[in-house]
């Protein structure tokens, strides 16, 4: 079975790995319960001040109404998905939607404010963890390294030093001829410069399929790469690709069609890349690459299947990226 969504450990522990996994998921409970109490007190103080406003500022007013509105709806329907479990089925699986809806409306609120500040997650080279595998993040379709704004202070809070971004730049390129390419010639010129030649990559949508694309073709053994972690990525392929390719919206709209040859490649030459460990995120409330499109099924150990998050709110959400550091932390920690 795909890794419990919780955190909780599928094998029996000794006692002070128990205590410390249960240190773990208690600060993950802290993090959720912090984000619940502040989307909550943010409303409660939006709401207010838009109502000491209504008087002397009418638009000013229904905007921060309609924000303390919204924010309480968030942390309300947070809050909910944390003890959906308890309800009868039918209605946690309704509240499992609702929650994948409301955070996927944030997230691209989200996305869309930060989209044109690229720039200020430019990583430049530093000797800071020359010791440490290098960490490239790779966007997906349409996006550009914004996407890992949540992700990067988190990576970096792990402990995780040369942390890298990639700007696909033109969106409608090939995957296989082009941007794996342009992966594997950044990761080449990053370790000229700082002499670590191995690699994890995590990429988000399609940047999954060119992360794993890059690492299945790498030309030589100048780079390699230890760890693909693909985040709602479309292994093997997306219904809605096919729209984007009806509407002539790239050559990766072509290939990332459900059985193209480029997907069929892609799952018959992950499982024979044995020097690259490849983990998956995927979700089955996702609306642009449904959860069985997202994993191969290969490798329980390394695939965390959910019910309750969307597309973009994967790029968001902590237990993504927490079980992300949990997957590729141990190849970062000293002997």
């Amino acid at each position: 079975m795909p890794r419990p969504v919780d955190g909780s450990p599928t094998n029996s522990l000794p006692p002070v790995e128990q205590t410390a996994v249960r240190s773990e998921k208690n600060s993950k409970v802290d993090r959720i319960a912090k984000a619940i109490l502040i989307a909550l007190s943010a409303a409660l103080i939006l709401g207010a001040v838009g109502a000491a406003c209504y008087t002397f500022a009418f638009p000013l007013a229904v905007t921060l109404i309609v924000a303390s509105v919204a924010l309480a709806v968030l942390g309300i329907t947070i809050a909910l998905n944390k003890v959906a479990h308890k309800f009868p089925k039918p209605l946690e699986k309704a509240i499992r939607k609702i929650h994948a809806t409301v955070t996927e409306l944030f997230a691209l609120v989200a996305a869309i404010v930060q989209y044109p500040f690229s720039a200020l997650l430019k990583k430049k080279i530093t000797p800071e963890a020359p010791d440490q595998r290098n960490v490239l993040l790779i966007h997906g379709y349409l996006h550009n390294p914004t996407a890992f704004s949540y992700a990067m202070p988190r990576l970096k809070e792990a402990g995780f030093g040369n942390i890298h971004t990639i700007h696909l730049w033109h969106p409608f390129r090939s995957i296989e001829h082009d941007y794996a390419k342009d992966v594997q010639k950044k990761m080449k010129e990053i370790t000229a410069e700082n002499r670590q030649k191995e690699w994890i990559l995590i990429g988000h949508s399609m940047g999954g399929d060119v992360a794993a694309q890059a690492a299945t073709t790498l030309p030589d053994d100048s780079v390699s790469v230890s760890h693909v972690v693909t985040w709602g990525s479309p292994l093997k392929g997306a219904p809605a690709a096919k729209l984007a390719a009806m509407l002539r919206m790239g050559q990766n709209a072509q290939e990332m069609q459900v059985g193209s040859t480029f997907t069929e490649n892609l799952q018959q030459n992950i499982p024979t890349c044995s020097a690259t460990q490849f983990s998956h995120v995927a979700s089955y409330a996702d609306s642009v690459v449904p959860g069985e499109y997202a994993h191969l099924g290969n490798d329980p150990e390394h695939e965390m299947v959910m019910d309750d998050i969307n597309h973009i709110g994967m790029l968001y959400d902590p237990r993504v990226i927490d079980q992300t550091i949990d997957w590729i932390k141990p190849q970062v920690d000293p002997v």
